[in-house]
């Protein structure tokens, strides 16, 4: 409608200054809008197209690197799995042999062990059992305890996930409970975002009885 009222106005203007071009003018820049509009429409098209394409190419390049670095990490933490099973098999076999020397220097590689020497022999005793009679305990705990530490430091606990413990090692089967307990928390936490006393309690009861089993 208001493309014929346009034509009506521009004839009626022609007609009365006695000149054909209005018209011809007025359809010629009608088409040449028309078609700049559907050159725009193409161009905005094709850019949305590129642009949802370069996201996509983005998107499985950021999911296959992750990917990648993912199996990394699980390979690095298999290999690193298979170095401790056998140096836990070098414990069993230097006990067996009672090479002292030996012993004591594979178990003070294992884990940074700090406090009394009736501590530290206690907390080798720990990590000796467990290479010899849990050998997969004794990868989690020398994995995921950063350290063991003696400390008189004030707080009430017997011990912490992070290695410090108030216990000096003089009761030997309190000290092992509760250094199983503090793995249990960590083994918890990495494998089901467990932060609960129930689930190291559980940890804990189980080693002891793979131990003592």
């Amino acid at each position: 409608m208001h493309n014929i009222l346009g034509m009506l106005v521009l004839l009626v203007t022609s007609l009365i200054i006695g000149s054909p071009f209005y018209i011809i003018y007025y359809f010629v820049t009608k088409r040449s809008e028309k078609k700049n509009q559907e050159r725009l429409a193409i161009l905005v098209a094709n850019e949305n197209e590129r642009k949802e394409a370069a996201k996509k190419i983005q998107e499985k390049f950021l999911l296959e690197k992750a990917g990648r670095i993912k199996q990394a990490k699980e390979q690095a933490d298999e290999n690193e799995r298979k170095l401790l099973l056998e140096k836990a098999e070098l414990i069993k076999k230097a006990h067996e042999q009672e090479n002292e020397n030996q012993r004591k220097l594979l178990l003070e590689k294992g884990m940074p062990i700090s406090g009394s020497e009736t501590f530290q022999n206690a907390i080798r005793k720990i990590l000796e059992e467990l290479a010899i009679k849990s050998p997969q305990r004794y990868v989690e705990a020398v994995t995921l305890l950063p350290k063991a530490e003696y400390t008189t430091q004030e707080g009430r606990f017997s011990g912490r996930s992070d290695g410090l413990f108030k216990l000096d090692g003089s009761d030997y089967g309190v000290l092992r409970w509760v250094f199983l307990h503090e793995v249990g928390h960590n083994v918890a936490y990495k494998e089901n975002n467990d932060h609960s006393e129930e689930a190291a309690n559980r940890y804990a009861d189980m080693v002891t009885r793979e131990l003592e089993g």
